[in-house]
């Protein structure tokens, strides 16, 4: 604020207040406030022509609230990264059946002997995870036996995220302590509660909860069958399969 020095009609001398004008786009030293009169009606202000900054908002962009339970005129979006996943809510169901068909022979089976083909293959358990390293829970699991033997044979589902070299067919399991530390989970079928349908033997084991994730670069897992009691197969070749019921996430 600048003092200056005024001759009055009277020609008398009064000093006075000078507020300087100051440089557009730089800070002035002189500043005036508005001051109303008590209990008067407010200054309005409009925003309305002012310049905005790149990316303000505006009425345009401001999306309304709805009412819970009701859609929203209003839609907004969740932008991830180029070229990312796809952003999913729920997980996807879905049914895999791998199977294996047995060497033709009605030769007897010991507990604890693995159930295999003819070159000691695993069950491929393809694509259960939906992309690679993929997860999910194996929720159901089902095995069809394509005969009805007398005996109805007590089988383990043994599942791994590796292949695996168990051991061929009526061989007893090779399995080594490092390698069943990293198994993922076990399905006992029990013998007792096995169905008949149409000569078929059905076993089914609802309620499971065997979370699983399958290994870098791979979306399949490997199942390995394996006797838990005696059994001696009453046609050759049969076909044993697996049915399982999968939540991928």
């Amino acid at each position: 604020m600048t003092n200056i020095d005024v001759k009055t009609a009277t020609g008398t001398t009064q000093t006075v207040n000078y507020v300087a004008p100051g440089v557009a786009g730089t800070a002035s030293t002189d500043v005036i406030t508005v001051q109303g009169a008590a209990s008067m009606t407010a200054l309005a202000v409009s925003a309305s022509a002012l310049p905005l900054p790149s990316g303000a908002a505006t009425s345009a962009k401001q999306p309304a609230l709805g009412t819970a339970g009701t859609a929203s005129t209003d839609v907004l979006t969740v932008q991830g990264a180029a070229s990312m996943s796809p952003l999913y809510c729920v997980g996807f169901t879905k049914k895999i059946t791998p199977g294996i068909t047995r060497p033709a022979n009605t030769t007897a089976y010991s507990a604890g002997q693995c159930i295999s083909d003819n070159s000691g293959n695993p069950l491929y358990i393809s694509t259960i995870g939906r992309v690679n390293a993929g997860t999910g829970i194996i929720v159901k699991a089902a095995l069809y036996i394509s005969s009805n033997p007398s005996t109805k044979p007590d089988i383990d589902l043994l599942i791994f995220d590796t292949q695996l070299n168990m051991g061929a067919d009526q061989s007893a399991c090779a399995i080594t302590t490092t390698q069943l530390q990293t198994i993922l989970g076990t399905v006992s079928f029990v013998g007792t509660t096995a169905k008949i349908i149409n000569g078929l033997t059905y076993y089914e084991v609802q309620g499971l909860t065997i979370p699983f994730i399958c290994a870098s670069g791979s979306q399949n897992l490997y199942g390995y069958l394996l006797t838990r009691s005696a059994w001696t197969p009453d046609v050759n070749s049969n076909v044993l399969k697996v049915i399982l019921g999968v939540i991928q996430d």
